[in-house]
């Protein structure tokens, strides 16, 4: 689908989330769908940082109304919305998993061993060591917007709702020539040939992802525009996208 085609062709995370060594040398590698229960993996550990995280879990996604405990179903757009715009920020440093180790003393707590992070596309640790992704290395891989990982915001792209879409690159400069903006029409996303093509253009850029159409209202009969976009602004932080839209 659209979403494993931005993240070539994978279908889950990059690189292990978490990761829990304990005193005996057992290593703990978790999937998400034993990190995505109600009361799931970290209330089992024991330890209060992780019972803070299982809180968020449980509240904003088990107990949230609106998701309504359809985790593993994600949001599929109703068709009566005529114009969806999603925007974020790329390409930032993003923490992306986390490598704990049980004390050596004190019993039921655990200590951040290291943080794997995705920056621009290379994955390593806090440490220096250098993270193999699960698939293998993509030289336009993206990385987030400091807070949430590409790998879930890019989940926007399903919602656009066809294979083929119009993309518009910006360099991601102050100021620029109009000469500079690509344009491309009709752009299979899921050819990764069409897709490398315009992405391995030298440089930063904000890259837009445009489907646009007329469809019939089936209440009203009257033609109306419908509209899907996907804004993928480099560099822009998760902070900054959240206090200051404009």
């Amino acid at each position: 689908d659209l979403h494993s085609a931005m993240n070539f062709g994978e279908t889950d995370f990059p690189v292990q989330a978490i990761e829990v060594k304990l005193r005996n040398g057992t290593v703990l590698r978790p999937k998400n769908e034993e990190i995505l229960k109600k009361d799931g993996w970290f209330r089992k550990i024991g330890d209060p940082k992780f019972d803070d995280i299982q809180d968020v879990i449980d509240n904003h996604y088990f107990d949230d109304n609106y998701i309504e405990k359809q985790v593993f179903q994600p949001w599929t757009p109703p068709k009566s919305i005529d114009a969806i715009i999603c925007a974020y920020g790329v390409n930032s440093p993003t923490e992306v998993g986390y490598k704990y180790r049980e004390h050596p003393s004190i019993e039921g707590m655990y200590e951040e061993e290291d943080v794997i992070i995705n920056d621009n596309g290379y994955i390593s640790s806090k440490s220096g060591e250098e993270v193999l992704p699960h698939n293998r290395r993509h030289p336009s891989r993206k990385s987030g917007d400091g807070t949430v990982p590409y790998f879930s915001l890019s989940w926007c792209h399903s919602w656009l709702g066809s294979d083929t879409v119009n993309i518009t690159k910006i360099p991601a400069t102050r100021t620029y020539d109009k000469d500079d903006v690509e344009k491309f029409n009709n752009v299979n996303l899921l050819n990764p040939a069409e897709r490398f093509a315009i992405e391995s253009t030298p440089g930063k850029f904000h890259t837009f992802y445009k489907r646009h159409w007329i469809e019939e209202s089936r209440v009203t009969h009257i033609q109306k525009a419908m509209r899907r976009e996907v804004w993928e602004i480099d560099g822009l932080s998760h902070r900054d996208s959240v206090t200051d839209p404009q």
